[in-house]
């Protein structure tokens, strides 16, 4: 799903238009990566532990126990995310000091993955420590081909650890340094690849495969415990791509798919399908009314605060449709219960912004007002005076016309004759053509010489004409454009210039004679020739490209076609004199390729040799 809007200079947004445009996903998107990211995503999770607290105060039944975990979670998932990484030694922490009803959530930027981590009991394998994996942003491609919202499966893959391995010495460590190396580092081999000119690069604009985590660290851990089938998440997952003139394209931000993923599933496991997904509703509902409130400021544009609260007016009624349609009587009882805790806080933040938009709306209005000052009874002396600011100054032109001029002194020895006045203002005027007929001479006797024998001679005529051809057009497309006849005049001299060019080359190089010269003599048809003469030189070129198109070939193309089998660079580099030069050159090209992919693929061995050295680290315990 991509938004087309209108190109504009790129501006820094304030921290709450940014979070503002994550949060609600607007028609109106910016076109690069916000700058700050990481002061994003810690006000977003301020606002998420702030929503689950008012959640947990508002409940006094037994969702209040699974809020009050909501919240110890989310608070030990902030403080294990630090600058956009991972922080070891507070995920080691958190996870030996893991609950029984908590969960933890660790968002792997680099690897474009997240962990979702909570126990479970299980009456046949015993307690075990659940890991589930998913992917936390969508390729480019994928959602700008999705005509609106793409459909996912949460999570991709998880994994059961017995509570008695998960507790070996070493390995709870061993597993925080993993996740803090893929939190830092950017692999190559699992980023987003692109080809350009034949070779595959690395595309830092797109996400990164998740694979790192979801199939390397998944695998490590299956190998310690068992693969794990839990109950399917089927979510619509909202995005878009936003790119113009920078150098990375708006993404909506993966930690608010992983944060709303994660929340979501915990409900539903704790509370029940339907009564954790109604919670999970009423709990983001909370969160951007919440955000509405403190939206409202002097800079803040109506139409973006009059979208959010839509939004949230859409989702209270998508409540009571849930409501209706809810298939067990608890979780009518609990919706409804949620409505007269929650309904009279959200009509309120409602109101605020619809009176706060109607106030700004009559603000506009008023400036708008076209304000219409009284006719005062008596006219002021300035008001019966014309300024006459456009005619006063032709008028006055026309008075002094007639007036009789007053005589000049000038000395004799500055004045300037009639004759030197005339020159100087027809070499202003006529200098250009001046030169432009003295270069058209010049081509015509350059052009009648004699042809030469000698290839070191010819190598210099054909370096003169072509000098000449740029001088010429470089003078006559000031003089010449937009009159036909004489750019006719200048399309006869270069031609002409081009015939000897070409004579001296097709002597220089007889291979080119088997090649079309690109031009065609119906071509010069159009001329607009001034005389005789000229009409004399254009049958001459055009009798000299009838012979060389007859000289050639017709299947063979001209010199400008593809590098293929019997173009004319294969031929030249085969068969011109220049030939065991061209070779020599295109070994040595080779060798240093060859040079330089052995000594890449060498590196590359040795970082595969620390890589596994590196895991080796967590796979066998300290």
């Amino acid at each position: 799903m991509a938004t087309s809007t209108p190109a504009h200079k790129h501006t820094d947004l304030s921290l709450k238009e940014a979070l503002y445009n994550h949060l609600v996903l607007p028609p109106q998107l910016p076109h690069r990566e916000d700058p700050n990211l990481v002061e994003i995503e810690n006000a977003l999770i301020d606002r998420v532990l702030a929503s689950a607290r008012y959640l947990r105060d508002i409940h006094e039944d037994s969702a209040r126990p699974s809020w009050d975990a909501v919240c110890r979670s989310i608070q030990a998932t902030k403080g294990i995310h630090f600058g956009g990484r991972v922080d070891r030694s507070v995920l080691s922490r958190e996870l030996n000091a893991l609950g029984e009803n908590d969960f933890l959530i660790v968002h792997v930027q680099c690897q474009n993955c997240a962990l979702y981590i909570r126990r479970s009991k299980d009456p046949v394998h015993g307690p075990s420590i659940i890991f589930e994996a998913f992917e936390a942003s969508a390729r480019n491609e994928e959602i700008l081909l999705a005509e609106n919202a793409l459909q996912w499966d949460f999570p991709g893959c998880a994994v059961a650890v017995p509570v008695a391995t998960f507790f070996d010495e070493g390995f709870i460590d061993g597993l925080s340094s993993f996740i803090e190396n893929a939190s830092r580092e950017s692999i190559k081999d699992f980023s987003a690849h692109t080809f350009k000119a034949g070779a595959t690069i690395v595309e830092y604009r797109n996400t990164p495969e998740p694979a790192l985590i979801s199939s390397m660290l998944m695998g490590f851990l299956q190998s310690n415990g068992r693969r794990f089938a839990p109950k399917l998440l089927q979510k619509k997952v909202r995005d878009d791509v936003c790119w113009k003139n920078a150098r990375s394209p708006w993404r909506r931000l993966p930690y608010w798919l992983v944060l709303r993923v994660a929340i979501s599933r915990f409900l539903s496991q704790q509370l029940g399908g339907e009564v954790g997904r109604a919670e999970y509703k009423f709990f983001i509902a909370h969160l951007l009314a919440d955000f509405l409130l403190g939206f409202q400021g002097a800079d803040t544009k109506i139409e973006r605060l009059d979208y959010l609260k839509k939004k949230i007016c859409r989702r209270l009624v998508k409540l009571e449709v849930d409501k209706e349609r809810a298939q067990s009587p608890i979780t009518v009882i609990q919706i409804e219960s949620l409505f007269v805790r929650l309904d009279p806080w959200l009509h309120r933040a409602v109101d605020a912004a619809s009176e706060f938009i109607e106030a700004s709306w009559r603000r506009q209005k008023l400036n708008m007002e076209k304000k219409v000052p009284s006719l005062p009874r008596q006219a002021s002396p300035t008001d019966v005076c014309l300024d006459l600011h456009v005619s006063g100054q032709c008028l006055q032109s026309i008075l002094t016309g007639w007036a009789k001029p007053r005589k000049r002194e000038v000395e004799l020895s500055h004045s300037v004759g009639v004759d030197e006045a005339a020159k100087k203002h027809l070499n202003s005027f006529a200098q250009l053509h001046f030169e432009l007929v003295d270069s058209e001479k010049d081509c015509e006797q350059f052009c009648a010489e004699p042809p030469s024998t000698s290839a070191r001679e010819q190598r210099k005529i054909i370096g003169q004409a072509s000098q000449r051809i740029y001088s010429y057009l470089d003078k006559a497309m000031k003089v010449y454009q937009n009159n036909l006849q004489l750019m006719s005049i200048a399309i006869l001299n270069v031609m002409d210039l081009w015939v000897k060019i070409d004579q001296d080359a097709c002597r220089l190089y007889p291979l080119l004679r088997e090649y079309h010269p690109v031009f065609h003599p119906n071509m010069l048809d159009v001329l607009l020739t001034r005389n005789f003469d000229d009409m004399v030189r254009v049958q001459r070129i055009q009798l000299y490209l009838q012979d060389r198109i007859a000289g050639c070939e017709r299947s063979v193309p001209d010199i400008f076609g593809d590098p293929v089998r019997g173009s004319f660079g294969q031929r030249f580099y085969d068969e011109s004199p220049e030939s065991d030069q061209l070779k020599r050159l295109h070994e040595d090209i080779l060798y240093k390729a060859e040079k330089m992919r052995l000594a890449k693929e060498k590196e590359w061995k040795a970082k595969s040799r620390d890589l596994d050295n590196a895991l080796l680290i967590f796979v066998l315990p300290r």
